[in-house]
């Protein structure tokens, strides 16, 4: 009977064990909001392309506070998506109209009589340090995610490639 018993309780953790796996972290999703958007991103991938970040970059910082007067809330961005040198960009965006899916929108317009962006987004996989922007119109995919700060050589505009 001690037998028997020895072998149930052996089959028993064993069954225990084997059923526990590692715990993986898995991002919880975020409502996105004026508070939970803010911050500075990178950009990480582009329609499924990899962005190494170093010769080929946009970083994104997005403001929180709105414009007492206007209520716009800014934005600004370093990118050499288009060009071999950094390019600067600022102005201000909106949160908008869900789309038939229930994600969130953003749009903006730039300083400067620059005009709005050329697309909308719709805003999917956002967690406290990623997110996904769709465009409306021409369907790009861009992949962010949150850093620390942009580089002092990206904003003084004297990174080479």
């Amino acid at each position: 009977m001690r037998k028997w018993m020895t072998a149930f309780l052996s089959a028993a953790m064993l069954v225990a064990a084997s059923s526990c796996s590692k715990d993986e972290t898995v991002a919880e999703p975020l409502a996105v909001t004026y508070a939970s958007i803010s911050g500075t991103w990178t950009l990480m991938e582009l329609n499924g392309s990899p962005i190494d970040g170093d010769s080929i970059y946009r970083y994104l910082v997005i403001g929180r506070k709105a414009d007492e007067e206007t209520g716009d809330r800014p934005f600004e961005f370093w990118q050499n998506l288009n060009s071999d040198k950094s390019e600067y960009r600022s102005g201000t965006y909106i949160l908008g109209t869900e789309d038939e899916s229930g994600n969130p929108a953003i749009t903006g317009t730039f300083d400067h009589a620059a005009g709005d962006w050329s697309d909308d987004y719709i805003i999917t996989d956002f967690t406290e340090t990623s997110m996904t922007w769709t465009g409306y119109r021409f369907g790009n995919v861009y992949k962010y995610v949150r850093c620390d700060s942009v580089p002092e050589d990206i904003q003084a505009g004297t990174r080479s490639l």
